[in-house]
């Protein structure tokens, strides 16, 4: 007989629903973890009233509802997808009466986030988050920075840690990749610079500073994502420089519409100073883009500098600059790593990912 897992975050509430943010994990982990044992997924219906799943073991509950099936449904083991804020309580309160075991899978850090004000709630999220991480039987965070970070914060024991990347459907990288032309073969003259993210850990004003400074006028910057007040800031403190007509805003676009941007696309480049494991760079390796990453993205860890990437130190003034440049004055080199990333990005499938869970899963139960 199979054994019986309950997963909790976020799921995409319908068909229509692009699938995004902390809802990828979700969506992918419960596909994946299905072949092995036999899972259903419980996610609060987040204050909608039509959440209709074709997938008959997604559940769509109200807080009562889930604190009701955690207390009284068999299975052998919770696995929490994300970060939770105050259903941390409702999981605790089930706990307290029935004892079962608990996987948690760490995907950014809360505390990190509330330091720079991106956290709408930040004493419950940290709180919350802290209780995941001491209370469950085992973590999995995304990136070894993850983990350092939650180490430190928490104090918890290394142990029962393990690093588990995040995955990307390689399948549909290739299919939407098929049509992108070779650089030889297009007769663009400008080269497109692309960044995923405007939250304020992006460090997009950082980038573009670094980016006005190139004297080139065949190069464009494309920020890609919705505008927010760390945009509006940024907008404000360059409107006065001549040469920000070659940095384009996108807005908050599909997903599609990046997978385009990437299929169009020169260098991507990920300047962050925190960023626990952004599957925008492993897009854009799949796309065969030359990429930029920081000491400071999590995705660093399996990037070999040189290879099929190049990581450069967050703080280190002008050092995305030069990378940039670097790229930009050698088709070769551009090859290379656009090369060396595809085949990276190949071994990074949910199924690898799947195979990676279900040995954690074995030792839980």
């Amino acid at each position: 007989m199979l054994k019986k897992v309950i997963m909790f975050g976020n799921y995409p509430e319908s068909e229509d629903e692009e699938i995004k943010g902390p809802s990828i994990v979700a969506y992918n982990l419960f596909k994946e973890m299905s072949k092995y044992y036999d899972v259903e997924f419980y996610s609060l219906k987040r204050g909608r009233k039509n959440c209709n799943s074709t997938e008959k073991k997604v559940h769509f509950l109200s807080s009562f509802e889930l604190f009701r099936r955690l207390l009284y449904n068999k299975y052998d083991l919770l696995h929490v997808t994300n970060a939770i804020g105050r259903t941390y309580f409702i999981i605790k309160l089930a706990r307290f009466f029935k004892r079962f075991k608990m996987l948690y899978t760490a995907n950014g850090s809360a505390k990190t986030e509330a330091e720079h004000g991106m956290c709408p709630r930040p004493f419950i999220s940290v709180l919350a988050e802290k209780g995941m991480v001491l209370s469950s039987n085992h973590v999995v965070c995304v990136s070894e920075l993850l983990k350092n970070r939650e180490i430190e914060h928490y104090g918890i024991d290394e142990k029962k840690v393990s690093v588990i990347g995040s995955g990307i459907d390689i399948e549909e990288m290739q299919k939407e990749s098929l049509n992108k032309k070779k650089e030889g073969d297009t007769k663009k003259s400008m080269k497109r610079i692309l960044t995923v993210g405007t939250a304020i850990v992006k460090n997009i004003d950082g980038l573009i500073e670094e980016f006005l400074k190139i004297n080139r006028d065949d190069v464009e910057l494309y920020i890609i994502g919705g505008e927010n007040e760390n945009i509006r800031e940024i907008k404000s403190k360059f409107a006065k420089n001549n040469n920000m007509s070659r940095v384009k805003f996108t807005g908050a676009i599909s997903h599609k519409e990046v997978l385009q941007y990437y299929k169009n696309g020169d260098i991507y480049v990920q300047a962050s100073f925190w960023d626990a494991y952004p599957i925008a760079v492993l897009e854009a390796l799949a796309f065969g883009l030359p990429v930029i990453v920081t000491d400071r993205v999590g995705t660093c860890s399996i990037i070999e500098n040189g290879t099929n990437g190049l990581v450069v130190k967050h703080d280190e003034k002008g050092a995305i600059r030069k990378a940039i440049e670097k790229l930009l004055d050698s088709e070769e080199l551009r090859r290379k790593l656009g090369t060396n990333g595809y085949e990276l990005a190949k071994r990074q499938s949910w199924g690898k990912v799947g195979k990676e869970y279900k040995k954690i899963y074995d030792e839980l139960i």
